[in-house]
């Protein structure tokens, strides 16, 4: 990531652009939107900025940006009609330490302002790292169609009531409140009575809220397959972002795990390098413990544990502390499995007793050649071409 996005508060804060044509009117308008105190240098100054200076909108000076002006801003835009004249914007603002975007030049610019979906007060930031604006603009596109107006008049009405819902009881209690509030009640209130109908429901949903005991945690035992995020299902990726705790493997990629709550406390489980027949490591009393307090766990575990069968112990070692579980199997959730007297298997395997005796160790052969086919993929070590990860993954389909 070669451009860090991070939302600047501009109020009071005066930002100026080098520049008063044609080149500029583009920047100046977004700019407008802020409340930041916008002053304008150039020469030659457009009828079109003239009109927003006697609106009151900002101020306009008829001459050459210069040092003295730069020492006082907080961002600088070059946005004149002249390369030459940015480049000289651009060395001034290097020279005080102020940070310079130059309009059409990504390698000459200190930051890039991203295509912007506007609901203030939600902002939807999109970057290409300047490499394929087009692209930018068609993402803005779709994602303006995904929000309505109302959401961030939602948002403002929910903001008013952050002293109020910081009564109710933490944890997954206050994230299922706003979520209701945001994504289902609020909303359907809203299309019905407006501003009036969403602010009577939030009130209501935290009155409910708080007549209610802290519900009971769950640990949810979810398989990431090779690694590739986007294979995810998306049950498990909702999970993924409400988690308070995620307990892991070694053969999980870092890339599922940055799908999880940056607040979720995460833990790696030490079942990889070796599981006794009774193994009670301390993963299970953290996660016991974690869902005791109502939190929500998901435990993740990759092809490779899932293959070697051995997770039945686990789960039946915290379903044993009275803790409720659940398993993510092709994307449906269902009830703590499997039962105490089951024999151990891996999670997603098929009844071998149905299965006659050719197709039986026809599976068997097939499964051995697609952990060999995995085993070969992982000692192939960092520098492996991402290929022999797409011939694995395929291998394991067939």
């Amino acid at each position: 990531m070669r451009h860090y996005p991070v939302f600047i508060d501009l109020t009071g804060r005066i930002v100026s652009v080098s520049g008063a044509r044609e080149t500029a009117i583009p920047k100046l308008r977004l700019l407008l939107k802020t409340n930041a105190k916008i002053e304008v240098y150039d020469e030659n100054v457009s009828e079109y900025v003239r009109d927003m200076e006697q609106d009151g909108r900002l101020s306009v000076f008829e001459r050459r940006f210069e040092e003295e002006d730069a020492r006082r801003s907080t961002l600088i835009y070059a946005a004149n009609d002249d390369p030459a004249e940015n480049r000289r914007v651009a060395g001034i603002g290097t020279a005080t330490g102020t940070l310079v975007n130059i309009v059409d030049d990504l390698e000459g610019s200190d930051f890039i302002t991203p295509a912007i979906v506007d609901r203030t007060p939600v902002t939807v930031a999109i970057g290409t790292e300047g490499s394929a604006p087009v692209l930018a603009r068609g993402i803005k596109s779709k994602i303006e169609s995904l929000l309505p107006e109302s959401v961030g008049e939602l948002a403002r009405i929910g903001g008013l009531f952050r002293s109020e819902a910081a009564k109710l009881p933490s944890g997954r209690s206050r994230r299922d409140f706003w979520s209701r509030f945001f994504f289902r009640d609020g909303p359907r209130a809203f299309e019905e009575e407006g501003p009036e109908g969403a602010t009577r429901v939030l009130a209501a949903l935290a009155a409910s809220t708080s007549e209610h005991a802290q519900e009971s945690g769950l640990v949810v035992f979810a398989s990431t397959g090779f690694g590739n995020p986007g294979l995810l299902s998306h049950k498990t990726r909702s999970l993924l972002h409400n988690a308070d705790s995620v307990v892991f493997d070694k053969g999980v990629s870092a890339s599922v795990l940055e799908l999880a709550r940056r607040e979720a406390e995460f833990r790696e489980s030490s079942r990889f390098d070796s599981v006794p027949k009774d193994f009670n490591g301390p993963e299970i009393e953290f996660m016991a413990s974690k869902a005791a307090s109502g939190e929500l766990v998901v435990r993740l575990f990759s092809a490779f544990e899932e293959r070697r069968g051995d997770l039945r112990s686990e789960i039946e070692l915290v379903a044993a502390r009275g803790i409720k579980c659940e398993v993510i199997q092709n994307g449906a959730m269902s009830a703590c499995w499997p039962p105490a007297n089951a024999r151990s298997r891996p999670i997603n395997h098929r009844s071998e007793s149905a299965m006659p005796f050719g197709q039986r160790f026809g599976a068997a052969f097939q499964a051995q050649a697609r952990i060999r086919a995995i085993e070969k993929f992982r000692r192939s070590g960092p520098f492996a071409p991402s290929s022999a990860l797409d011939d694995a993954e395929s291998e394991i389909r067939r």
